[in-house]
């Protein structure tokens, strides 16, 4: 199985007060991203399993903060979510996104 989707992931630089200092080191980026698995059947044919899609990292989308600040994940947002059977062909594809916004991110200005 693969799950895929387009990642819309937003970063900021943090000072060592907490704050987001304005700076146009914030940025969004958007990326695709995908995992794979293998799964089985058991002898009822159920299969059973999970797939767990990373955020991509700021380092791996060339977002990096001045010395001092530290590098915080504000948002990430999944939309065009799709699964897919490699093995047989048969794909879904999920409506909508899904969003998680990091709770202590301080607000982007």
């Amino acid at each position: 199985m693969t799950l895929s989707a387009t990642e819309s992931v937003t970063y900021e630089c943090v000072n060592n007060g907490g704050k987001n200092p304005s700076a146009p080191n914030k940025h969004t980026f958007v990326t695709t991203g995908s995992v794979s698995g293998q799964f089985s059947a058991d002898r009822n044919g159920n299969i059973v399993g999970s797939l767990s899609l990373s955020v991509a990292s700021a380092s791996s989308l060339g977002f990096s903060c001045p010395s001092g600040q530290t590098v915080t994940l504000v948002s990430v947002t999944y939309s065009n979510i799709s699964l897919a059977d490699s093995t047989s062909g048969a794909s879904t594809t999920i409506g909508g996104s899904l969003t998680y916004t990091n709770p202590a991110a301080p607000p982007v200005r």
